[in-house]
């Protein structure tokens, strides 16, 4: 075909003419259009090859990610074995605001290639006893703002469980419609206090019961 397609090249611009460089262009553009098609044809092949490992490397990730440490940390608890009990909590730690982090950056890490296949390694990375990721991860990063913030940490978590109990107590007493009309209305008076509504610091406002007809 090489030579067939030099030969009709030379018959075409025999003259050099118009008609000849023409001729020569569509050539090239013939030539560049099979190159074109073939490069296509394997980057498709190598697309459906990187979603095919994504298919098998994503249940594998739930497997080892979540299933075989839910039932190594049973094991450890009821072996009462506190070095693999500690070792498991601590990758329950780690992998969990791995977990958070993924769900909110979903948008940005799903463009990543071979995201999958990277994820899988390296939940194998946090779990061998011969690397400990895990434990890396958490005595370097994690503990370290943990301590740090950890009093304002557990004020929020108070203010939270606080708000959270008056506020099933509200809704079973008083019923969805006024427990938000309330909330509202505590939120927009407290303004910048920076106090979650129904929480014990800063002073709670009883409920308002007037618009409600007995």
């Amino acid at each position: 075909p090489g030579a067939s397609l030099a030969a009709a090249r030379r018959a075409r611009g025999g003259g050099g003419g118009l008609l000849g460089r023409a001729a020569a262009r569509r050539d090239v553009r013939w030539s560049a259009g099979l190159r074109w098609s073939y490069t296509g044809q394997h980057s498709g092949k190598g697309m459906w090859s990187l979603m095919g490992l994504s298919v098998i490397c994503s249940p594998l990730a739930l497997l080892i990610g979540f299933v075989y440490p839910a039932y190594a940390s049973y094991k450890s608890l009821e072996l009462k074995d506190g070095a693999k009990t500690n070792e498991w909590l601590t990758y329950w730690v780690v992998f969990s605001l791995f977990t958070v982090f993924e769900g909110v950056a979903d948008w940005l890490i799903s463009w990543i290639p071979l995201y999958y296949p990277l994820k899988l390694a390296f939940i194998i990375w946090l779990q061998l006893p011969s690397t400990k990721g895990a434990s890396k991860i958490y005595h370097a990063f994690i503990q370290p703002n943990l301590k740090r913030h950890e009093g304002r940490v557990d004020d929020a978590l108070v203010q939270a469980q606080s708000f959270a109990s008056q506020s099933v107590q509200d809704i079973r007493t008083r019923g969805v419609a006024a427990w938000g009309t309330d909330v509202i209305r505590r939120v927009q008076s407290r303004g910048g206090s920076g106090s979650m509504p129904g929480s014990s610091t800063g002073g709670d406002i009883a409920p308002d019961n007037s618009s409600h007809v007995a």
